[in-house]
């Protein structure tokens, strides 16, 4: 869900900022390690189900993610500045 508030906050962005490129470079290391998490939870054998609050809390989860997306890129458009 975090993941979709940042993609959701980088649609806003220019192609060509460097915003937009560390939204998406964020957005691939939380698939690695969401995807290395899945894998270690299928290799020790564990049924995990979602619970079923997340239906409910979904939407302010990803609005979380965008507003951390946007304090991220203002911190890296900070950075760059100095």
């Amino acid at each position: 869900m975090l993941k979709r508030g940042r993609l959701e906050f980088a649609l806003k962005l220019p192609t060509n900022t460097p915003e937009f490129r560390y939204c998406y470079h964020g957005v691939i290391e939380e698939a690695q390690r969401s995807r290395f998490f899945h894998e270690f939870v299928a290799r020790i054998g564990l049924d995990v189900r979602s619970p079923r609050i997340l239906g409910f809390a979904d939407r302010q989860v990803v609005a979380f993610g965008r507003r951390c997306a946007k304090l991220a890129a203002r911190r890296l458009k900070l950075a760059a500045q100095h």
